[in-house]
């Protein structure tokens, strides 16, 4: 994940701000607490991120139960448009010999 490695980056920066600073009154602490309330911050964004993708399922499965249905109708073309409407929303659908499957796009 990029946020944690810009992270870990920082971290090593303050490490060697630190070594190299005599005097820092009060600045390399002041780092590590910004650094602490980024990782923070980012464990914040990753639970939300956690959350969104727990109810994914309920929303998806249905969309792609339907195209499956439309498919089977020879309703090729809206078909298709819903596969690219769940594409834009950052879901794709393959379509399997066992049936469609679907995954987060990252």
């Amino acid at each position: 994940m990029a946020a944690a490695q810009a992270v870990l980056d920082l971290e090593a920066e303050i490490v060697k701000w630190a070594a190299d600073t005599e005097e820092d009154a009060g600045g390399v602490e002041q780092a590590r607490e910004l650094m602490r309330l980024l990782i923070a911050r980012l464990g914040e964004l990753a639970q939300t991120a956690a959350r969104r993708s727990a109810g994914l399922p309920a929303l998806v499965e249905p969309l792609v139960e339907l195209r499956a249905e439309l498919r089977g109708k020879g309703c090729y073309d809206v078909a298709d448009a819903l596969r690219e409407a769940m594409a834009r929303g950052g879901v794709s659908v393959e379509d399997t010999p066992t049936g469609p499957r679907w995954s987060v796009l990252s």
